[in-house]
């Protein structure tokens, strides 16, 4: 014993001697090589030697901090790939050369982590830029300067004094906002992601503190020009937290997970695997009978979203503030006249005050209806600033006053906008009650059951949906499709079936099959949008596929735009399975007009007959005096506007073979879209635009878009070694903020920015940042998934859905239809903070509000109403769109998502509870029917994150807003839809005996794989008779084709565009006519009124509102079923002036 003790410690001198930095310098010609495999030796050692384990660890630890030292201590890059490529067997490594990264490597066999995680990560990344982008149009030394700027600022703390130039030359303007993605280019956006969120992992890997963090977050994002400080300073310190709970909590935690999900748009890639499925069972639903034409009775449903009630609106403040949402109260004056907020509302990213959402349900009341839809986003766009007090406060009061307008049952559900912070979702696992959301679940299940008439609260508390039955028959679905929404963080720790969501719908679809029921679903974001995760979209599909039959009508909102999708068989692509249909929105965020949906609904089957819309235009109203009410108007109705028999989905293919040969009814469409929206549509729509019309509408998928090219390399490794620098350090290096200046990335997470930066500079930037925090690059693949960064490992995953395909269902009967009408609301994006008057040129993700300073000019003032410019619904533009909308006969009403406002960076669980109640409130006074809301990727705090059950971390939680939804909803609904909505945000629901809502939270998948409608068999296409979607803001719809057959279209879903003009469209609402026996989609209307009207009028007269179209007569087909909307798109490509109104619609 006594000779190995002394053996041992005769060991131990020696190796003390020999891991001397000084002896390993002198001795050693290669001196980090011999500190890599001395240090591994120890590793060895210590686990040997266990009397002098502490000592063998310290030894090891100098040994790993000389390596370390020797590479901080190169003098350029170019150094440090001679270092880390350095082969001692092979030819020296000359600058150009191929990046083998031996050095990297060895260090990574031998356990290294101190050298991988700070040096060898980064410079792995950077090897990679300089290897594989140097083919691109970034000059060398462009993107050395905005690294190694943005890298010296982060491992100092310092910023290089170029760093503010060169960011300023590379500047995202709201490049995370709505539509952004065809902006700039994506691999700028993925690149730049990576390069940032790699460096936060692996700094944080080293101890980085939050407060470190948060000021090198908001360094970056202003000097990126991406939002103003104040919204920079609001978003970062709402989601911090969630992204360090996942980086401390994932240990496989990578840049390409973060980018290639958030940013899906932009096409990042994922690297890692977002890949699960859910279980459905086999079979086809049954055919159901379509619509009698000749003996058709009735039902309405009034379908009303994305009101995104504003209190801060501001009359006559300022639209052109440059903040997410304008007209704000702190926006200041307007520059000029013409930059000031209108009474109504204002195009100009504004929302609805509250005066317009009271003139809008009076408006709808003056018409009959039975139901009530409200399809998400109670909340503003003032998203930096949320909390759960203001977002319960606007969500009660919106509630409260649905309850005491409506005298049926209102079906709510969440939009994105609903929780605090927007967006995020967190699952019930997560312990931390700082993350919860189980005070809007609470709330929900409160508010809704109410508003229902039937208690949901068991299924909004687990997860914000439900399902009811408002009649034998008929069945209502609200599902928390936020929870999909790419922007929810919570997605980035665990993406599959949050909540449970899908695999409940599947089974709640087949127990409507079971029972012959038909389904209307309710769901926020709508499916096959870059902001649902790819694989939540895909089994969503499936699920939409296996019950085509039974699914009679799907409902959005969330894009502010009137807008439907049709889904097609997959097994034969020639057949329309489903429709979804979207409420557009009562908020105009953004150029939109307020407008709602009334739906006409089979009695018989359920299906959906007709819808028409109500609008009026925003430019007149705000031109009246503010003691007129805007004159509402219908905008058009669906079988008359497209000429189709009904909204079943044969009759909406039919829509699209005529779009495709009439390029008139897209030229209809894109009015539509934006209801006539003056700034909406000012643009026109040319053959291009009406393209992606069309494929709008039968994308059900989101596909992958790339932009193969790049700006100046060597402009571009400056900030990619800035960054790295920066990371290291912990400060900025002087030449940082210059070389950032040059890659200024505005806005790049608003949505439609993926194609306004270049992908590949996006992805690796968002890898390198990635990688600099917690080492690989899975994060950026899913973050920025719109900017096509590459995942690696797939985001892949699959449910199970049940065998067979639904039974055909009957079709409408030309002859006699009764039918019901169904309002589908959506994306209303509640902005208590918009501001009339204010300043609508703000610079953030959303103007028009209080802070954000007076307009510069009368020009950029925000509308009373609401402003196209990026502003949401002041509450006034709910009320006026409810007023409007129940002027009409409804008997149901959709909302699809999104209460909260683009405020997106101060969003609370507070401000979201109170917005989200406020308006759930407002459905249950303002409907006597039914309303089923869903969510919007909004009503989250932090928006668009929706952590599931499994993250235990209570903070993260959305208990908070599953039981907000849960009790609203279920008092929306009239029927307890808690246990789902509690569970993930979903529910279903029905209404009357054959007919079944399905309502889901397709936010859950935001921004990450919504791929899931279009998989193997006919499935359900032949239940679902109806899809309604929000999220998008525009009037659009969306085909989906059999996968077997893609000439069969199996399913069209149509979305409800929004209440907000958030940006650039007239607020409106929809007015789907249904089958009352198949209860497939008749026709709809959609609703809406000029904002720029509306805003020049006195804020006291109320928006005209009008239909804008109808979709039947504005297409020419029978209805709204897939083979109908089928046919409208080959009407439009053969004449394009069914694309020019398509385009029309759009906003």
């Amino acid at each position: 014993m006594e000779d190995s003790l002394r053996h041992s410690r005769s060991r131990i001198n020696a190796y003390r001697a020999l891991a001397s930095p000084s002896l390993i310098a002198l001795s050693s010609k290669d001196p980090i090589l011999t500190a890599f495999e001395l240090s591994w030796e120890l590793r060895r050692l210590s686990l040997m030697e266990h009397e002098f384990k502490s000592e063998y660890q310290e030894l090891r630890k100098q040994c790993q901090d000389f390596a370390t030292a020797l590479l901080d201590h190169t003098r350029s890059s170019y150094e440090l790939e001679v270092l880390l490529n350095h082969d001692p067997t092979g030819p020296a490594f000359e600058h150009g050369d191929r990046m083998h990264l031996n050095r990297l490597k060895l260090a990574i066999k031998l356990r290294q982590k101190k050298v991988r995680w700070i040096v060898g990560l980064i410079m792995y990344v950077t090897a990679l830029f300089i290897t594989f982008f140097h083919q691109y149009a970034f000059s060398k030394a462009d993107v050395q300067l905005l690294t190694t700027g943005i890298t010296e600022y982060f491992r100092t703390g310092i910023k290089p004094s170029y760093l503010d130039k060169v960011l300023q030359s590379h500047q995202l303007p709201h490049v995370f906002r709505e539509d952004m993605e065809h902006v700039y280019d994506n691999a700028q956006v993925c690149y730049l992601c990576n390069l940032v969120v790699d460096l936060v992992i692996g700094e944080r890997k080293l101890g980085l503190s939050r407060e470190t963090l948060v000021k090198e977050a908001n360094y970056l994002c202003t000097h990126l020009g991406i939002e103003t400080e104040r919204v920079c300073n609001g978003v970062v310190e709402l989601n911090v937290d969630v992204f360090l709970y996942v980086i401390d909590n994932y240990p496989e935690f990578t840049s390409n997970r973060v980018c290639g999900s958030i940013l899906q748009s932009y096409g990042c890639p994922t690297g890692d695997d977002f890949d699960w499925s859910i279980n459905i069972a086999s079979g086809n639903s049954p055919v159901r009978p379509t619509p009698n034409d000749t003996e058709v009775k009735s039902f309405k449903i009034l379908q009303l979203s994305d009101i995104h009630y504003d209190p801060n609106y501001t009359p006559n403040g300022n639209a052109d503030c440059g903040e997410p949402i304008c007209c704000q109260g702190d926006q200041g004056e307007p520059a000029s006249p013409e930059l000031a907020c209108g009474y109504w509302t204002d195009y100009r990213d504004a929302d609805a005050p509250w005066h317009l959402v009271e003139e809008t349900i009076k408006q709808a009341k003056t018409q009959e209806f039975d139901y009530v839809y409200y399809t998400g986003d109670i909340i503003s766009h003032r998203i930096w600033e949320t909390s759960v007090e203001n977002n319960t406060a606007a969500i009660a009061q919106l509630y409260s006053y649905f309850k005491d307008s409506f005298d049926g049952p209102v079906f709510p559900i969440f939009g994105n906008h609903e929780p605090h912070p927007l967006n995020l979702w967190p699952s019930d696992t997560i312990v931390d009650n700082s993350f919860t959301v189980k005070w809007l679940f609470e709330l929900a299940a409160k508010m809704w059951s109410e508003l229902i008439g039937e208690d949901v609260t068991e299924t909004v508390l687990k997860g914000g949906y439900y399902s009811v039955s408002p009649r034998p028959g008929f069945r209502v679905i609200g599902i928390n499709s936020n929870l999909g929404y790419t922007d929810n963080w919570w997605l980035l720790y665990e993406d599959i079936d949050p909540f449970n969501q899908l695999q409940w719908l599947a089974d709640t679809l087949k127990l409507a099959e079971d029972n012959n029921e038909s389904v209307h679903i309710l769901s926020h974001v709508p499916s096959g949008t870059s902001s649902s995760l790819k694989v939540w979209s895909r089994e969503y599909r499936r699920i939409v596929e296996r019950f085509a039959n039974t699914i009679t009508g799907q409902f959005n909102g969330h894009t502010h735009k009137d807008e439907f999708h049709v889904y097609y068989n997959s097994s034969d692509t020639t057949q329309a399975i489903g429709v979804a249909f979207n409420g557009a929105s009562v908020t105009p965020f953004s150029n939109s007009n307020p407008s709602y949906k009334f739906y006409y609904v089979d009695e018989a089957t359920f299906s959906l007959l007709d819808y028409e819309e109500w609008t009026f235009n925003l430019t007149l109203a705000n031109s009246e005096p503010s003691t007129r009410s805007p004159e509402w108007y219908k905008l058009y109705n669906f079988v008359d506007a497209y000429g189709a028999e009904s909204l079943i989905p044969a009759e909406v293919d039919k829509v699209l073979y005529k779009m495709a040969e009439d390029h008139s009814l897209l030229d209809d469409y894109f009015k539509f879209k934006y209801r006539n929206g003056d700034a909406g549509i000012s643009g026109g729509c040319d053959e291009s635009c009406q393209k992606s019309l069309l494929c709008y509408i039968v994308t059900t998928l989101h596909g992958d878009n790339t932009d193969s090219s790049l700006n100046s390399e060597d402009d571009f490794q400056l900030v990619k070694r800035g960054i790295v620098d920066y990371f290291h350090t912990g400060n900025p290096p002087e030449y940082l903020d210059k070389a950032l200046e040059s890659y200024q990335l505005t806005h790049m997470f608003r949505d439609g920015m993926e194609n306004a930066y270049k992908s590949e500079q996006l992805c690796y930037l968002c890898n390198l940042v990635v990688d600099l925090v917690i080492g690989e690059r899975i994060i950026c693949g899913s973050l920025l998934q719109s900017y096509g960064c590459p995942t690696g490992d797939a985001f892949e995953w699959s449910i199970n859905i049940p065998s067979g395909n639904s039974p055909i269902r009957p079709k409408p009967n030309d002859t006699n239809i009764e039918s019901f009408n169904i309002l589908h609301l959506t994306d209303i994006h509640y902005d208590p903070n918009y501001k009339p008057n204010g300043n609508a040129d703000c610079g953030e993700p959303i103007c028009c509000q209080e802070d954000q300073g007076e307009p510069s000019s009368p020009e950029t003032t925000c509308g009373y109403w609401s402003d196209y410019r990026n502003a949401d619904a002041p509450w006034h533009l709910i009320e006026e769109t409810i007023r409007q909308v129940k002027t009409q006969e409804i008997d149901y009403v959709y909302y699809t998502g999104d209460i909260i406002s683009h405020r997106v960076w101060e969003t609370s669980i507070e401000n979201n509870t109170k917005a989200i109640t406020e308006l759930y409130s407002f459905f249950k006074e303002s409907f006597d029917v039914p309303v089923y809301p869903i969510f919007g990727n909004h009503e989250p705090h932090p928006l668009n994150l929706w952590s599931t059950e499994s993250v235990v971390d209570e903070k993260f939680s959305m208990e908070w807003l599953f039981q907000l939804a849960a009790n609203s909803w279920s008092e929306l609904v009239g029927e307890d839809i808690s246990e789902t909505v509690l569970k993930g945000g979903y529910y279903t629901v029905s209404p009357k005996p054959g007919f079944r809502i399905i309502a889901i939270n397709s936010n859950l998948g935001y921004t990450f794989n919504w791929n899931f409608f279009q998989l193997e068999g006919l499935g359900f296409a032949n239940t679902i008779t109806g899809q309604f979607n929000g999220h998008t803001h525009k009037d659009e719809f969306h085909i989906y084709y059999n996968s077997s057959n893609p000439t069969q279209p199996v399913g069209a879903i149509y979305n409800g565009a929004a209440l907000t003009p958030f940006s650039s469209a007239n607020p409106s609402y929809k007015i789907f006519q249904v089958e009352s026996t198949t209860f497939s989609l008749l026709d709809y209307q959609e609703w809406t009124f000029n904002l720029t009207l509306a805003n020049s009028q006195p804020s006291t007269q109320s928006p005209e509102w009008y239909k804008l179209y109808s979709f039947v007569e504005a297409y020419g087909v029978q209805d709204l079923s897939p083979v109908e909307a089928d046919k409208v798109l080959y009407k439009m490509a053969a004449d394009h002036s069914l694309l020019d109104d398509y385009f029309m619609f759009f906003p």
